[in-house]
């Protein structure tokens, strides 16, 4: 950069500005931790009225209250009444999306990108697996047995 026209001035200019960022960086997740924090206040006082629902025999189990929008919500606190048919129907609701595996890939416009590993012609003691990267790498594969990552496959890492 001190080679370009004005590179000297410029150089400096660039020092300034990363060693500012590099002093400010970490004020970017005060607003993070804020939310987090007012959020576990939010939980607490809505779990308060869940207990007094609970105590009042609105609710059948305090955890309830997380099937219901908070106007939903509000409304149940004010009149002490619930249709449990609502919590009924969010319950199945809840069970029929927690047995929906999400897609692998979206794009950044929403498609849904499907497709299967190519395994034929396959020796028959080749470990088959997706890459991670472009490019070819050399290196000396571990394989990590069922017994120590219990999930269907073996995993290989290169170390």
């Amino acid at each position: 950069m001190k080679q370009l026209p004005e590179g000297e001035e410029k150089a400096q200019e660039t020092k300034s500005m990363i060693d500012l960022m590099r002093n400010y960086i970490g004020y970017r997740e005060y607003p993070k931790y804020s939310r987090i924090n007012r959020y576990f206040v939010y939980k607490q006082a809505l779990l308060k009225e869940a207990k007094e629902l609970l105590q009042e025999g609105v609710i059948q189990d305090k955890e309830d209250i997380y099937y219901l929008t908070l106007e939903e919500l509000r409304e149940v606190v004010d009149t002490q009444k619930l249709d449990p048919r609502i919590l009924s129907l969010r319950k199945d609701e809840y069970k029929f999306y927690e047995k929906l595996t999400p897609p692998r890939v979206i794009t950044s416009d929403g498609e849904i990108i499907t497709g299967e590993c190519k395994r034929e012609n396959l020796p028959a003691e080749a470990l088959a697996g997706l890459p991670v990267s472009s490019g070819v790498i050399e290196g000396q594969a571990r394989v990590i047995p069922t017994e120590v990552c219990p999930i269907k496959y073996s995993r290989v890492f290169l170390a």
